[in-house]
Parts: structure tokens; C-alpha cells; sequence
């Protein structure tokens, strides 16, 4: 009896095996490949496309270039430039002298002429700045002006600018012009980490305004974000912060099948991504937004069981059990939860079925009969429902 349990258990097994085999075949692989190229190109937020963009095109050292970058930046006049507070907005040839003179308010910026008759060295007086998103259809150009101002404004309080909208191009974008010298009498000097921090302050924003907008970083050598010199405030452990989601390629590989991802930040730094199509359900029924600070576990498993005919024997099943991960989240200040992590993972179990025999199976073991039987989830002592 023992040596017969073992055959047909053995036998399930290896009907499973040999399904799996070709299903991994080269034309089962193409198959997929077509499926899974079909969906990403009906998905317009692919994980690639969604990145802000912020470039720095130049800086005036004296007050002669910064008139001739308004000019440009307005069109010669004929675009509409916004000051930081959006309370003053200028528009018209006779206006760029005006838009020039709003930057001598509290520091004058020197002529070419006079920096030449005074013999002083020039240094850069404003920083020349532009927003954009590599997929500009997903933002409008007034989304990605206004994520630009309270980005600039919550870095550089102190600082003056004016911004300008550009629509005729084939990618729509602002161009911002700063102040380098603040009016509290500190002058600022944006390096490679605070151009970082400056396009995660613009993505931040974007996502306010409910624009799907990340600013990935290729490195984390330039450290936390912080504002106005401000530290980064303790949270709670394990919690990190959510950078980006959403369905995509496993690995984000357009040979792998469609599943669902979650991306965060530990507290060293580091992107980490996560996969599991389960993710997808609490996401949404926690309403997990970016930005905030989650805990992600894998709190319990739920048996199911699937099968195949045998072919020669219509009346003969062959019968698995897998064991699919059920995600749980502890969002910090909202939906906090203590999640305790499954320890120990079920293997699959293979059994076979004689349909005749009222869909009983022939030999398997108990666990793997009452997991078949009973497809609801098991009672498990110190797991949260």
C-alpha cells in the first residue's frame, strides 16, 4: 500500500513537471512575449515614463545676460512671465526692462560695463532652470509651473525668481530663472545633491496635484532630503517611505509576465521593489499613497488547488496545491498595524483524482486531501485577518 501511495503521488508530480516543461517552450514563450508587449503598450504609465526632468541650461553673471535670457525665455515679449508669488506677471517688448529690474530689488546685479570699469570678477547672479516630464501628456504645462514654484519656493524662500511657460515646443516645459543672492544676505550655490532634492520636491508636488511623476535616483551618495536645513524626523521601525507603484513586467522586463510592484526607500537610502500581483489589492484597499511611510508583510497563505486531465485516462485528474502569499501594510500615522510575518511557507502537494470515484483522490496524503476538499483559508493562530 505504501509503495502504491508513493507511485501515484510520485506520478502527479511528475504530470505536473512535464506540464510546466512546456509550457516554458519556445512557443508558449512567444506567445507571452506577444501578450505581455500588447499590455505594456495599452499602459500609459509604463515605470519608465513617468520621470520629472530637471536641467539646468545656463546662468547669467551679469545683469546685460540676464536681460537677454528673459528675453528668450518670454519670446521676446510675447509669452507671459510669472514672478515667484504669481502676484505679478509681465507680458510685452516694453515689459522685459521691468521683469530685469524685479532682480535688483534688495541686491544689485552689475552691468558687463561696470564689472569691467570696477575690475571685479564675475560670478553667476541667477541660475537658468528647466521643468519637465520626459511624458509631458501626463502633466499639463500650468501643473508642471505651479509643481515648479512651490518646489523653488519651499528650497530657496529667500530667493527671487520668474518663470515662463513654454507650449510650442514638441515637449512642453517652464523655464525658471533664480536669484542666486537672497534677501536675508546669503547666497546660494545649487550643487548636484540639491538639483536632486529640488526634482523630488517637483515630483512631490506633481503627485499632490494627482499626476503619477517620479524622480528616481540613479545614486543615493548625495544623501536625505532635507529642507531649509531641516533634519529628517524619526519614524516608526520597518516603516519606509513609498517612492512609486503600479503594475508592470516582473523586473520590469518586457519577457516577463504582467505583475505588481511597490518601490520604497529604507532608511539607509536604498530603493528597494517588491512584486506580487496581491499588492495590487492593498494598495488599493488601503489607499496607499506616495510618500508615505509603510510597512509591507507577508502575514499568511491561502491554499488553491488547480489540475489537469490526463489525456489517455479522461477519468484520472491530476491535482496541486500551491499556497499564494496574502500581503498586509502598516501605514504610519493612519492605519497602523502590528503585522507578524509568516515564518514558514507551505510546499506545494500533488495528488491524483479518479473523477468515477466522486472526485475523491485515489492516494495522497491527509493534508493535502483536506486542503483539496476544503478550499477556504486555514485558521492560523497569530496572523492577522
Amino acid at each position: 500500500m505504501p509503495k502504491k501511495f508513493f507511485d501515484d503521488e510520485f506520478k502527479a508530480k511528475k504530470v505536473w513537471q512535464d506540464y510546466l516543461k512546456r509550457s516554458k517552450s519556445a512557443t508558449t514563450f512567444k506567445i507571452r512575449q506577444a501578450k505581455s508587449s500588447k499590455q505594456v503598450s495599452n499602459n500609459p504609465f509604463t515605470p519608465h515614463n513617468a520621470e520629472v526632468v530637471i536641467r539646468v541650461t545656463g546662468s547669467s553673471c551679469d545683469f546685460n545676460r540676464l536681460k537677454a535670457h528673459l528675453r528668450y525665455i518670454s519670446r521676446n515679449g510675447e509669452l507671459e512671465v510669472f514672478d515667484k508669488d504669481e502676484m505679478r506677471s509681465y507680458q510685452g517688448k516694453e515689459s522685459i526692462e521691468s521683469i530685469a529690474q524685479s532682480f535688483n530689488e534688495y541686491y544689485e546685479i552689475k552691468s558687463k560695463k561696470e564689472l569691467e570699469c570696477d575690475d571685479i570678477k564675475p560670478k553667476r547672479e541667477a541660475f537658468h532652470i528647466v521643468f519637465s516630464m520626459k511624458h509631458y501628456h501626463n502633466a499639463t504645462t500650468e501643473q508642471i509651473k505651479k509643481a515648479s514654484i512651490n518646489a523653488i519656493k519651499q528650497m530657496y524662500p529667500h530667493n527671487h525668481f520668474v518663470i515662463a511657460m513654454h507650449n510650442d515646443t514638441d515637449n512642453p516645459h517652464c523655464h525658471l530663472v533664480l536669484k542666486m543672492m537672497g534677501d536675508d544676505g546669503v547666497r546660494i550655490n545649487p550643487n548636484k545633491a540639491d538639483l536632486a532634492n529640488m526634482r523630488e520636491l517637483f515630483a512631490r508636488e506633481l503627485r499632490y496635484m494627482g499626476v503619477d511623476a517620479k524622480a528616481t535616483r540613479k545614486s543615493r551618495a548625495f544623501g536625505e532630503l532635507k529642507l531649509n536645513g531641516s533634519e529628517n524626523f524619526g519614524h516608526k521601525p520597518h516603516h519606509y517611505m513609498v517612492k512609486d507603484f503600479g503594475k508592470a513586467n516582473f523586473n520590469f522586463n518586457d519577457e516577463n509576465e504582467m505583475s505588481y510592484y511597490v518601490t520604497y526607500t529604507t532608511s539607509k537610502g536604498k530603493d528597494i521593489t517588491i512584486w506580487a500581483k496581491d499588492l495590487e489589492r492593498v494598495v488599493n484597499e488601503n489607499n496607499i499613497q506616495r510618500g508615505e511611510y509603510c510597512r509591507f508583510a507577508i502575514t499568511d497563505e491561502v491554499p488553491r488547488t488547480i489540475t489537469i486531465k490526463d489525456k489517455k485516462q479522461p477519468n484520472i485528474v491530476y491535482s496541486k496545491v500551491v499556497y499564494e502569499k496574502k500581503w498586509n501594510v502598516s501605514v504610519e500615522n493612519r492605519l497602523e498595524r502590528e503585522l507578524n510575518p509568516l515564518k514558514h511557507s507551505s510546499k506545494s502537494t500533488y495528488s491524483t483524482y479518479d473523477i468515477q470515484a466522486q472526485g475523491q483522490p485515489t492516494h495522497t496524503t491527509q493534508q493535502a486531501y483536506q486542503h483539496t476538499i476544503n478550499t477556504t483559508q486555514p485558521q492560523r493562530k497569530g496572523f492577522e485577518r
